[in-house]
């Protein structure tokens, strides 16, 4: 240690302070400290500096900062057997204090250990130190031992004590053990307060468990607890992330009942659960409440009334906020513009959503993925894929990184455009970047080869799904079954692909009727295709809509059964389905292949009758039936008819 100390240049009566700048040199150097050397410290260079409790203190203070916190057991140890009479529970705690500052929650545990190894009596002081280390870090698993090791030890858990622990839980999202040490709180007569349920409330945030943080406000009013802002704030925005906007709206309102102070994270995360749930208006209420209370508005307020307008279809909103924002000099940062960009493709407003993400550069603000994203899926709605694509490479060319999100708008793109082959492209660059697709992603391109009537392209990317071991939902067999029921010949995989679901038990969505019926007349003629709507009326929890019973009609029509036809329309008067001007049209068309001009004749005056207009085409049919039976004066006045609706 002399040779060491004299390679400092440090003079052996500078006291306490030589041992700090030893251990600060050492902990730059990467050399561990060891008893031996701090103890030769202490006996042969401190004198009589070191009997000062309060240059011990100091010392232990300074871990973490002029030396490293990690060499505090080995410096407690040297002074424990160094047979000075200092007070060591009380250095221990100093250190336990420094070892919370800084986050040593390993240092804490070992300083722990040594002392009940030692023989030396723990407290609850020593303890909650040591759990504000596993508060700091996260460390939940450590807090419960920690607090096992308490009760083994027989050291007094208070109210403070749980609190630390629960609170540990909460951070570390772990909302059962927190409610665990709530019940254990309360079994043993610990009282628990409002900071208890702050930190249990607060570990429903990640969940968003809503129903429990009803019951907990409830539980808090029946145990006469005190509720602050703080509480319900937090409650409030547990509401949101469980998507209950009118039970968010519910707590503010009692809140307001109760008289509890409102500020502005009380009406930010109100405003968050209405964005989430959809619902702009009573969002928009909530910034107009805000200001007639006086309460500040910041970037979050309006951030989140940004996203809830997204969902109005009324872009005007959206440019009445950002105006309104640059009036109250509110900053306008990244997520303001990926929230209005977002909502202005919502609204379908591509132009207004593009013009916006170029000002950002003028007005010197940062780009990141969202942003992209944000104005790739504005593309995506509008089934703009070339914008979509340039937005791809300028992402690119700015070094931004590019995601599963940006990629699967941008493939949703090409499906609206029918450009199946882009699709694709973009499924091989995704590889490409060591990005995998996933089934919105496979689900999409496949979509993408239905409009552009390529099933072979559809299948393969299917059998590319399988190998990949990716689930296969109803918008992938949907899409995929559209792909076949398009193609004639591709009926037999178009039956092989709804068998699959049949085995997989996967439902068929109401968007796939229409293409089974497709499928099945393609292979056994409208009699199959009766076959399976039938199976539909008789067991589909999905409900069987106008499209799918006009498919059905349509195989009729094309082969002139109007027997079966007007026996579908009777059907779906029975099963109080709505009929439209497009299903009297099937059966019209029917009648007219087989010279059922009578018949024609009485349905067209049905529609009439139920104030259903027939298109240019089903008065036509009408027209050709009579004209194939010979009833020249039906035909005339009808046409007459025809002559008077132009007039």
């Amino acid at each position: 240690s002399n040779s060491f100390l004299s390679s400092l240049g440090l003079h052996l009566h500078e006291s306490m302070s030589l041992l700090d700048v030893a251990l600060r040199e050492l902990g730059r150097s990467g050399q561990n400290i060891n008893e031996l050397f701090v103890s030769t410290l202490l006996h042969q260079h401190l004198g009589k500096s070191i009997r000062d409790p309060q240059t011990v203190r100091s010392l232990l203070e300074r871990a973490g900062s002029t030396w490293r916190a990690k060499e505090l057991p080995v410096v407690l140890r040297s002074l424990q057997q160094s047979g000075l009479e200092l007070d060591f529970q009380s250095l221990a705690t100093v250190a336990l204090k420094t070892c919370k500052q800084h986050g040593e929650w390993a240092t804490a545990q070992q300083i722990l250990e040594n002392m009940i190894s030692s023989g030396t009596q723990t407290d609850s002081f020593m303890y909650n130190f040591a759990l504000g280390t596993c508060e700091k870090s996260r460390k939940w698993e450590l807090a419960l031992e920690l607090m096992s090791n308490m009760a083994t030890n027989h050291v007094e858990m208070a109210t403070g004590t749980y609190n630390i622990a629960i609170t540990t839980c909460a951070k570390a999202g772990e909302r059962a053990q927190a409610f665990v040490l709530l019940r254990d709180m309360q079994g043993h007569l610990v009282e628990s307060n409002s900071i208890t349920y702050g930190a249990v409330i607060s570990s429903c945030a990640k969940s968003g468990a809503w129903v429990e943080v009803v019951n907990l406000l409830q539980e808090m009013a029946t145990s006469h607890v005190d509720t602050q802002t703080s509480t319900w704030n937090a409650s409030i925005s547990v509401c949101a992330t469980g998507g209950q906007w009118n039970e968010a709206l519910a707590l503010l309102a009692d809140m307001q009942t109760r008289d509890v102070a409102t500020n502005t994270i009380t009406f930010n995360a109100a405003v968050n659960a209405c964005a989430k749930g959809e619902q702009w208006r009573a969002a928009l209420q909530l910034v107009d409440d805000m200001a007639t209370s006086h309460v500040d508005m910041n970037t979050i307020t309006f951030n989140s009334a940004l996203s809830a307008c997204g969902s109005s279809s009324r872009w005007e909103l959206i440019s009445a906020l950002l105006v309104d924002m640059s009036r109250k000099r509110v900053e306008l940062d990244t997520c303001t513009y990926n929230s209005a960009i977002t909502a202005f493709g919502k609204c379908g407003e591509l132009q207004r959503a593009l013009t916006l993400f170029s000002t950002m550069d003028t007005n010197h603000v940062a780009m990141d993925t969202i942003t992209f994203n944000a104005a790739i899926s504005a593309c995506e709605n509008a089934g703009e894929w070339i914008l979509a694509f340039d937005l791809l490479d300028e992402a690119a060319a700015r070094s931004v990184d590019r995601d599963l999100m940006g990629y699967n708008a941008a493939v949703s793109a090409c499906a609206k455009g029918g450009e199946w082959a882009q699709a694709v492209a973009l499924l091989v660059q995704m590889e490409s970047l060591s990005l995998k697709p996933d089934t919105i992603t496979y689900s999409a391109a496949i979509n993408a080869c239905k409009v552009g009537e390529e099933w072979m392209a559809a299948l393969s990317l299917l059998s590319d799904m399988a190998s990949r071991r990716l689930e296969m939902n109803s918008f992938t067999y949907t899409a995929a079954v559209s792909a076949c029921g398009r193609e004639g010949g591709a009926w037999s995989q178009g039956l092989h692909l709804l068998s699959e679901m049949a085995a997989g038990r996967i439902a068929l969505s109401a968007q796939l009727h229409s293409s089974a019926v497709s499928v099945y007349d393609s292979a056994g003629g409208w009699a199959l295709a009766l076959s399976f709507l039938n199976d539909l009326l008789a067991t589909s929890h999905v409900g069987v809509d106008i499209v799918t019973v006009g498919a059905v009609m349509k195989t009729f029509r094309q082969e002139g059964e109007w027997t079966q036809a007007l026996g579908l329309l009777r059907l779906m008067a029975r099963k109080r389905l709505a009929t439209d001007a497009l299903a009297y049209g099937g059966v019209i068309r029917a009648c007219e292949l087989a010279d059922e001009w009578i018949v024609a004749l009485v349905l067209l005056d049905e529609m009439t009758a139920a104030h259903l207009i027939p298109d240019v085409g089903t008065q036509n049919a009408v027209l050709r039936a009579c004209e194939k039976g010979g009833a020249w004066l039906s035909a005339f006045a009808l046409l007459s008819e025809m002559t008077d609706l132009l007039k």
